[in-house]
């Protein structure tokens, strides 16, 4: 089915927060390189660090923000997106002042400074046309990607499927499951697929047109790149043909292990073609009749500020005053505050009401000094005052935790308007896996302080979240080739790279090109094309390191004489990325699901 990555969204409570968080900061930068009626002062080495601060704070705030788009619609927010990346009068200051600051004396800052005027020329130097056609392009996306939401509730509508808070491809699931005989299932996602596919060949067409827009840029743009692929992979630390090597490695074995799972679903539903299709049905009779339990928020946030201090030697601690819309918790090390971390509550309802945003103009007060500010957000659940969470939210908040984390504790911050190139790209995702993966240890039931049976329940729920990434891995696994296939040539589309690839690997049935487009949109894979490898480079990655911690009780953490390679790995980007071994990713599922007391039958 395909990958819908909308939702109906309406605006949390914490948005006016993060507006003004925004507007503190463009006051702050303004009054550094240009304040009104006064030349600018010569920059500090304190200056120059927060200078990159604000910016990466701006960067990783949208990048936030369009990675939980199908929570909120922060449209009214994008000026300041414009104020902070293409506001000549603003860029033209800061880059004179970076170049009047140097040389500082400490070899860092002044290879900070220089990398920042660097961005700068090349942002001045690179043609207008293309950024505004790809601007257009990815709202086009955006409306195709709703337009398809709007399309899908209708067609559920019809065949008279209800269609409450969840997107419609959740809902299509959900009905699909319920449906006993294996042919009405097939008529039923068959049907689905018939009328979703004039909106998946819309996006494609987009899609398609945004790659020739970017070889165009790639190839005319300063340092004139052959390919797109060759551009991205100058901010990799890896090179494209390890990158590949390493991704085909991959698929090889997902492709394995989807086989092994379509051979049980086959078995357990009755099914004789399509067997994905038919994997809700065959989660449901798993299930038995259990409900997956909700978890405490609280201790879940206890969890990571111990991992934190136990692993890195990092302080998260809770800010004294906090708001209805968001827990705050100040971030520091070896007794200094470097910056802070805002839990954003989601509490599912109505929309809330939006006061108008404030004029993009300075303040008639003193902005005070910008530290690192980081976002994670939590989904809770509906009608619940105490704060819970499902256990696939709070994987999703120990992900989120580990880019945010890395945001507040990275000293050398790189230049990026994506928010994703402070770190080599093939190195984005090893901290926040490493960090979703305490949600499988073995002391994670213990620190919420469940009663057996509620250990009990959440034993099946991690198997059955493990078996969800299972069968969701080579149909991603496959987009990520596609990806940096198309981006790897000159000439060609989407489904023509697809092609190429399912006859190299015989995928036949088992992926089909109607479920790949809506990967295409994400933000990372429009940020970085043809990088959409680095999530399985970073899983297999934390998998290979997580092995040993899941040997080791939380209590018995700092382990002695191990290194320190966790905070190297995760903040140091001038280290290089070493091949991680594919085998313990797909080990570590297996793990899940073998410990649990579902019978999943695989072979």
């Amino acid at each position: 089915m395909a990958t819908i990555t909308t939702r109906r969204p309406h605006y949390r409570d914490n948005l006016p927060a993060i507006e003004a968080d925004l507007a503190e900061g463009a006051d702050r930068l303004r009054m550094l390189v240009a304040p009104s009626g006064h030349p600018a002062p010569a920059l500090t080495s304190q200056a120059l660090r927060e200078i990159v601060v604000i910016y990466s704070n701006a960067a990783f705030t949208f990048a936030y923000l369009e990675g939980s788009q199908r929570f909120d619609d922060y449209q009214h927010l994008l000026g300041w997106h414009e104020a902070y990346f293409h506001d000549q009068d603003l860029t033209v200051a800061t880059e004179k002042a970076l170049a009047a600051a140097g040389p500082f004396t400490a070899p860092d800052l002044e290879e900070l400074r220089l990398t920042w005027l660097t961005w700068f020329a090349d942002r001045r130097h690179a043609p207008e046309q293309p950024r505004r056609r790809q601007a257009e392009l990815g709202a086009d996306m955006r409306a195709i990607l709703r337009q398809m939401d709007a399309h899908q509730l209708e067609f559920l509508q019809r065949v008279n499927i209800d269609t409450p808070r969840a997107g419609p491809s959740v809902m299509l699931a959900e009905a699909a499951s319920r449906l006993k005989e294996p042919t009405t299932r097939t008529k039923l996602t068959t049907a689905w697929r018939r009328h979703s596919a004039p909106d998946i060949a819309a996006l494609t067409n987009v899609l398609d047109e945004a790659v020739q827009v970017r070889r165009t840029a790639a190839r005319e743009g300063t340092g004139g790149h052959p390919t797109v692929l060759a551009q991205t992979f100058e901010g990799c630390s890896v090179s494209p043909a390890e990158a590949t090597s390493f991704l085909h490695e991959f698929l090889t074995q997902a492709l394995e292990s989807q086989r092994e799972l379509e051979s049980a679903i086959r078995t357990a539903t009755g099914c004789t073609q399509y067997p994905m299709d038919h994997f809700g049905r065959y989660m449901r009779t798993r299930m038995s009749g259990h409900r997956a339990p909700t978890l405490k928020l609280q201790p879940l946030l206890d969890l990571l500020c111990t991992l934190a201090r136990r692993v890195l030697g990092v302080t998260v601690i809770a800010a004294p005053a906090q708001h209805a819309h968001a827990l705050t918790f100040r971030v520091g090390r070896a007794g200094e505050e470097l910056g802070s971390i805002d839990f954003d509550l989601l509490r599912p309802g109505a929309p809330s009401h939006r006061p108008p945003s404030p004029p993009l103009t300075a303040k008639s007060h003193t902005p005070a000094p910008v530290k690192a500010k980081a976002h994670v957000l939590c989904p809770l659940q509906p009608d619940d005052e105490a704060g819970h969470v499902t256990l696939a939210a709070a994987q999703s908040i120990f992900h989120e935790f580990g880019h945010a984390l890395t945001h507040v504790l990275s000293s050398r911050r790189m230049p990026s308007e994506s928010g994703i190139e402070h770190l080599p790209l093939d190195r984005l995702e090893c901290a926040s896996t490493w960090w979703e993966r305490w949600v499988y240890h073995p002391d994670f039931a213990g620190a919420l302080d469940l009663t057996g049976e509620e250990q009990e329940a959440l034993a099946l729920t991690r198997q059955l979240r493990a078996l969800e990434t299972w069968s969701t891995t080579l149909q991603c696994t496959v987009a990520a080739a596609v990806d940096l296939d198309v981006h790897s040539r000159s000439e060609g589309g989407h489904r023509e790279a697809f092609e190429r690839l399912s006859q190299k690997f015989s995928l036949g049935d088992h992926c089909a090109f109607g479920d790949l487009p809506g990967y295409f949109t994400h933000l990372t894979w429009q940020a970085a094309p043809g990088a959409g490898f680095l999530y399985f480079w970073g899983a297999a990655s934390s998998a290979e390191i997580f092995k040993r911690y899941q040997r080791l009780r939380v209590a018995d953490l700092p382990a002695k004489g191990r290194p320190d390679e966790l905070t190297h790995l995760w903040l140091d980007p001038s280290l290089p990325s070493p091949r991680p071994p594919v085998g313990p990713y797909f080990e570590f599922l297996r793990d899940v699901i073998d410990a649990g007391p579902m019978e999943v039958a695989l072979p």
